[in-house]
């Protein structure tokens, strides 16, 4: 790492102007300002030579690089502390590409930790229909269908990636054909899921599945 020079200098500014100022008659009067001098001393410039830092294991100016077993602590370590906190429970809505709302249900995303904490599991819930009681002493029901997931571990997180209380998932490859991205932001007991879907698209007059796909387009 470069030292810093420090250096003492004098600012000397000089100023001379003019003014012109207006009489109470129609001519113009000029007025100079005799010049003065502002004299500052002893101001400090901190300066620097250019330079880099090595840092083992990494390259100039870069984090040292993590071995895939470091890697793989930091990532799991992420995923149980802002993820992995048990049902996240809210109404998820869908848009169509033009932003209107096409669907909308009550539904959970479970990420549950077995007794060892060595094992998540994965699963959603969505409820498929609600009855509402109209007595007293009656609760409403619903009916949920579980649909599961995923079991996640230590260096086995699939296509999910961790950086601070966010994650992305995917991209994922549906049976549909349409491709599927998530993005989901923690904060506290609130989280914030964004799925982005995108279908293929081929080029006018092309005939679609001709060929491979040569475009994608955000539907939903």
């Amino acid at each position: 790492i470069s030292c810093f020079n420090l250096q003492k200098i004098i600012l000397v500014v000089l100023f001379t102007t003019s003014t012109t100022a207006r009489s109470s008659c129609s001519a113009f009067t000029t007025t100079t300002v005799p010049s003065f001098t502002i004299r500052k001393k002893s101001i400090s410039l901190l300066s620097s030579n250019s330079g880099s830092v090595e840092i083992p294991g990494g390259g100039q100016d870069q984090p040292p690089k993590l071995s895939q077993e470091e890697e793989d602590e930091v990532q799991w370590d992420l995923f149980l502390k802002h993820q992995a906190k048990g049902k996240w429970r809210g109404t998820w809505t869908s848009y169509d590409y033009m932003g209107d709302i096409v669907d909308e249900t009550l539904a959970s995303v479970n990420l549950e930790t077995d007794e060892s904490g060595s094992t998540v599991t994965q699963t959603h819930q969505i409820v498929m229909g609600k009855a509402t009681s109209d007595c007293k002493t009656c609760f409403d029901s619903e009916d949920v269908r579980t649909i599961p997931v995923a079991t996640y571990s230590r260096g086995q997180l699939r296509k999910n990636r961790c950086a601070a209380s966010g994650m992305v998932t995917g991209p994922s490859l549906l049976r549909s054909g349409a491709m599927s991205t998530e993005l989901i932001l923690s904060y506290g007991d609130g989280r914030v899921r964004v799925i982005f879907q995108h279908a293929p698209v081929w080029e006018r007059g092309v005939e679609p599945n001709s060929c491979p796909p040569q475009g994608l387009k955000l539907y939903r």
